[in-house]
């Protein structure tokens, strides 16, 4: 996840382009594309849906335990967070246009965009 959050696009950029940046984190050894890609099967969890029941509205949510795990331990080692004290952790969700073949649409097409 670190490579799209760092200006990669797909795994492999790991090797092309971030491979020296993430090298200077001490104590950080950089894995290869296809372990990264391992990894990230490994962590897939099936989607959940819920559906408002006053508005129809359906909504997908992945909730993955182990994969929220991984981040706060992650951030724990880097510094960022410290064991043992207590975080409210907040959760905001944007959605971001994309023009990939699987998308799904996210805003009702017959509504005027100026509703949203």
């Amino acid at each position: 996840m670190a490579i799209f959050f760092n200006g990669g696009d797909c795994t492999e950029d790991i090797n092309v382009h971030l491979r020296d940046a993430l090298e200077q984190i001490p104590s950080f050894s950089v894995c290869s594309s296809d372990t990264i890609l391992r990894g990230t099967k490994e962590l897939a969890v099936e989607t959940e849906i819920f559906i408002n029941p006053s508005s129809g509205v359906r909504h997908e949510f992945n909730i993955n335990g182990k994969l929220n795990s991984l981040l706060l331990k992650s951030v724990c080692k880097t510094g960022l967070l410290k064991s043992g004290v207590a975080y409210d952790l907040d959760y905001d969700n944007t959605v971001i246009p994309t023009e990939k073949y699987d998308s799904k649409k996210h805003i009702n097409t017959s509504m005027d965009i100026s509703q949203v």
